[in-house]
C-alpha cells in the first residue's frame, strides 16, 4: 500500500448538496487512478486530517480528528465506495488504536480488518 500524493479536496457543489438533501456541503475528493479520473463525496469533516493510500485498484481514504478522537476510514473501488468503517474514542482504544502515536498507515491497515 502506498500514500497518494496527487489528490484534491474540495467542498461538493451547491446543486450536489441540495440534491442530496445536505445542510452542509460535503467534501469530496477527486484523484486519478490508472489514468482514471474519479470524484468520491467523502465522509470525512472540515477539520478532520487526512491521509489517502492506494492498493491496486482500491483507495483509502483515511480521516482522523484528534481534538474529537475519533477516525474513519472510506475504501474505494474503481471510484466506487466498497466498504467504510468510523470509530470513536471506546471502539479506538477496545481495538488497540492510538491515532495521536500510530502511523497513519498502521491505523489504516487496522481498519481495513473490520471493512
Amino acid at each position: 500500500m502506498k500514500e497518494l500524493i496527487d489528490y484534491e479536496i474540495k467542498k461538493e457543489s451547491w446543486e450536489k448538496q441540495h440534491n442530496s438533501g445536505r445542510y452542509n456541503p460535503a467534501l469530496e475528493i477527486s484523484y486519478t487512478i490508472n489514468k482514471l479520473q474519479y470524484v468520491n463525496t467523502l465522509s470525512a469533516g472540515y477539520g478532520d486530517g487526512i491521509t489517502v493510500f492506494y492498493m491496486d485498484s482500491f483507495v483509502y481514504v483515511l480521516s482522523i480528528n484528534r481534538s474529537l478522537e475519533y477516525a474513519g476510514l472510506e475504501e474505494f473501488k474503481e471510484g466506487e465506495i466498497y466498504g467504510n468503517i468510523y470509530m470513536d474514542e471506546f471502539n479506538l482504544k477496545e481495538s488497540d488504536i492510538d491515532i495521536d502515536n500510530m502511523k497513519d498507515l498502521e491505523i489504516v491497515n487496522i481498519l481495513t480488518s473490520y471493512i
